[in-house]
């Protein structure tokens, strides 16, 4: 089950809402007390036992410490929602885990609410005359609506960068479906949810656990029936570190600052979006085991060796390379579709006008290293067996080095590998004994 901050947002307000209605319906209480305040705090501690019950993820974290500030806020007479709120649950989040700096979650959910927030303080004061000027632009269900859309797109656009890096897609129809979904989410389910739990020391929880089920199927319908639409999700190739960087900093500029000076922002976005073309997918991958190979096709095609097993390696593979399905492995043969042909020691393939060979039968490497301009040794084969093809890669750079991606340029083959990636680790770190014999190798 994932939480976000609107299922925590709606209990929080569902929670305000009801104890202000209850404590406003008895008289003295109303008139003597503070019921705005009272009803705040309720929510803050309605929200923190949701926190603890949905396991405290990073969503959920920033999530309860926003509706807290702002719950607090109330209490204290400020300004509920702005800027320096979404600083303090992120200093917050990371004095607490400061390695979720670099996870998604934390990412995306902070980039949404940054937009949000952003947009808002722009929009709040139109949509208020608005609903002050009535008619049907101005009538609640009006607002709703356009505050929905204005909502996920903004969102939308928010998370897409990180999207694309972490996840190599983005979904296209989410205005849709959050349009048709959040609905029901805010006035069926969560609701319905709130009332399950006041149930339960009754025994009684079933009365709205049933209908709650029925709006869980009907988000899933619809969550089903969008993504199944044609052209539902769009494969984007990964986008560089750098690229990344760029758009965030775009980002903060366009959001954070105020006046016409914060629209210099969006050329900043621009610049890192474009490194996507820049960026240079590899030719040919292979993992630290050296049983499983992709060779990139291009044109969103890819080869991977057959075999069973390493499903998440491949599902990673075809998502970092923005690639759909995985095209068969030939059997034998170039077949005049893929510029590679295969036997069972090994194949040979075409790529970026080199010859390359991959080589896994030992018996075959005299003959492959003598024709090809690259050799991939994916079998034990003494170095005296292959002096004509230029080893790129051999199984001692794999036990050495772990996974490898090799690209091919006009100047030669270019190798990254994961344990350059990983960087020097003092988990990581090789013997003295060990590190005598690769350096002796």
């Amino acid at each position: 089950m994932a939480i976000s901050g609107l299922h925590i947002g709606l209990v929080a307000g569902l929670l305000f809402f009801s104890v202000r209605l209850g404590l406003a319906i008895i008289e003295p209480v109303a008139l003597r007390y503070p019921i705005k305040k009272i009803a705040a705090f309720g929510a803050i501690v309605g929200a923190f036992g949701y926190l603890l019950i949905s396991g405290a993820t990073i969503p959920t974290q920033r999530a309860f410490l926003m509706v807290s500030i702002v719950m607090l806020a109330v209490m204290i007479d400020r300004t509920a929602i702005s800027m320096r709120l979404v600083a303090l649950s992120a200093v917050a989040v990371l004095l607490a885990a400061p390695e979720s700096l670099l996870s998604a979650s934390f990412q995306m959910s902070f980039a949404a609410v940054v937009g949000l927030v952003a947009i808002y303080e722009v929009t709040a004061s139109r949509m208020s005359s608005l609903r002050h000027r009535g008619g049907i632009l101005g009538s609640r269900i009006a607002l709703f609506v356009a505050a929905t859309l204005l909502t996920t797109l903004v969102a939308s656009l928010a998370t897409a960068p990180f999207a694309i890096f972490h996840f190599n897609r983005i979904a296209l129809y989410g205005l849709m479906a959050n349009l048709l979904a959040v609905p029901v989410m805010a006035m069926w389910i969560m609701p319905l949810g709130i009332v399950s739990f006041l149930l339960i020391p009754f025994g009684l929880e079933i009365l709205a656990l049933v209908p709650m089920g029925w709006g869980i199927s009907l988000v899933l319908w619809i969550a089903g029936s969008v993504a199944g639409l044609p052209g539902s999700v769009a494969l984007v190739p990964s986008m560089p570190t750098a690229g990344l960087v760029i758009v965030a900093l775009g980002g903060l500029w366009l959001c954070v600052l105020r006046h016409r000076i914060r629209f210099w922002g969006a050329p900043v976005i621009v610049a890192g979006f474009l490194s996507i073309l820049w960026a240079q997918p590899p030719d040919i991958l292979v993992n630290n085991d050296g049983d499983l190979v992709a060779v990139n096709l291009g044109e969103g095609r890819v080869l991977m060796s057959p075999g069973n097993g390493h499903g998440f390696e491949r599902d990673m593979w075809q998502r970092r390379l923005a690639v759909g399905d995985q095209a068969p492995w030939p059997s034998s043969g170039i077949d005049g579709i893929s510029p590679i042909g295969c036997d069972p020691s090994g194949c040979i393939a075409e790529i970026s006008g080199n010859t390359v060979a991959i080589v896994t039968e030992p018996a075959a490497a005299i003959e492959d290293c003598s024709k090809a301009d690259y050799v991939i040794l994916l079998a034990r084969v003494p170095r005296r067996m292959c002096d004509g093809g230029h080893v790129v890669l051999s199984t001692f750079h794999i036990w050495r080095d772990g996974a490898h991606a090799i690209r091919f340029a006009s100047e030669g083959p270019i190798v990254e590998t994961s344990r350059e990636r990983r960087g020097d680790r003092p988990w990581s770190r090789v013997s003295d004994k060990r590190r005598q014999y690769i350096d002796t190798d």
